[in-house]
Formats: structure tokens, C-alpha cells, sequence
């Protein structure tokens, strides 16, 4: 939108359609502080701001036509993405530092974890599992022989049950461990942040 000729703000009229607020350049109507201006701010104030002086700066120069305001301009420029990217990383660096503390924090925690994630892994499994068994049993109802059907039926019975009885245990097993896991890394966090 910065480097658009002409902006147009459009709002409701009441009735169908819409009635324009405000036009002009960007500038223009960052400068008037009507509805773009309060867009604008309300998006990034900071970003705003110094894409709006970087612009005004860069169309003196266009006009000065002057090398040395660019080469100031770019330096600045140039500047500012060092800047951003020297935070990101040290961001980046902050949050990899938490994460290996957490994870020394949970290392008396790992066969909870492990059981809990073994239990998540096979209750996932269940359903596909589920699905597939039904499109096998359903082709006991086109067997001919009643007693063969009623055996199969039996057969299918028990299979359902197992899957059912290991989906329990498997969701249990989640449970416990995931909640074990997250309830003692949280205590420790909290004991961490009082101590300090």
C-alpha cells in the first residue's frame, strides 16, 4: 500500500454499497490522520512509523538526487535489518536454552513420558484398526451357512473385544503418564521460579 498512487477508503453508507472517506496518496493520508492513519497505526505503530520516515526520506532523495543522503539511508537500512536479525537470534537462542532446560528438568520423568507416548501411539492406532476390522466383518453377513456366520460372528466378537480392552489400557497408559510428566515438570518450573 506504500507504494500506491492513490489509496481509497471506503465505509459503510447505510444503505447498500459504501462512501469514500478518505483518498489521496499514502502520505497524504497518513498525514491527515483520518482512517488510514488510525489503519495504519493500529496494524504496527512502530513499523508504520519508520516505513512512513524511510518513504518521506527516500522520496527526498529521489528529488535532492543526492548520493551521499543514500548511501546514509541505506546504512541506516542496512542497520536496522542487522538489528532485527541479531534479535531474532538471540530470541531463537533464548527459547532452545528453555527447551534444554526442560528437558534436563524432565529427565527423571522419562519412562512416565515414554509409557505416555506409547499409550498415545496405540490408542491412534486403534481407529484405523477399527475401521479396517469392520470392512472384514461385514463380509459375514454373506456367508451362506447360518452356523458358519454364527462362528465367524463369535470369532469377530472377540477380536472387537481385545481391541476394545487394549484401546482401555493404551488410553489409561496415555493418561497416567502424560499427566504424571506435565504435573512434576510443572512443580519443577515452580520451584525454579520461586528460587529465583
Amino acid at each position: 500500500v506504500r507504494n500506491c498512487d492513490q489509496v481509497i477508503v471506503l465505509g459503510p453508507s447505510g444503505t447498500c454499497g459504501s462512501v469514500v472517506l478518505e483518498a489521496g496518496t499514502p502520505d497524504e493520508l497518513y498525514e491527515n490522520q483520518g482512517y488510514y492513519y488510525e489503519l495504519c497505526k493500529s496494524q504496527d505503530e512502530d513499523a508504520i512509523v519508520k516505513n512512513h520516515s524511510t518513504m518521506t526520506a527516500k522520496k527526498e532523495i529521489e528529488q535532492d538526487g543526492s548520493d551521499e543522503e543514500e548511501r546514509i539511508l541505506t546504512t541506516t537500512s542496512t542497520a536496522t535489518t542487522l538489528k532485527k536479525e541479531s534479535q531474532y537470534e538471540e530470541q531463537t537462542t533464548k527459547q532452545q536454552e528453555a527447551v534444554r532446560w526442560l528437558v534436563q528438568k524432565s529427565k527423571s520423568e522419562r519412562p512416565a513420558l515414554c509409557l505416555g507416548l506409547f499409550g498415545a501411539a496405540i490408542s491412534g492406532a486403534v481407529q484405523p484398526c477399527v475401521g479396517y476390522l469392520m470392512s472384514e466383518f461385514i463380509a459375514v453377513f454373506f456367508t451362506p451357512s447360518l452356523g458358519k456366520m454364527r462362528r465367524e460372528s463369535r470369532f469377530w466378537a472377540l477380536i472387537f473385544c481385545v481391541l476394545a480392552a487394549a484401546a482401555s489400557i493404551a488410553e489409561l497408559a496415555k493418561a497416567y503418564g502424560l499427566a504424571r510428566v506435565t504435573e512434576r515438570v510443572a512443580a519443577k518450573v515452580n520451584i525454579e521460579a520461586l528460587k529465583s
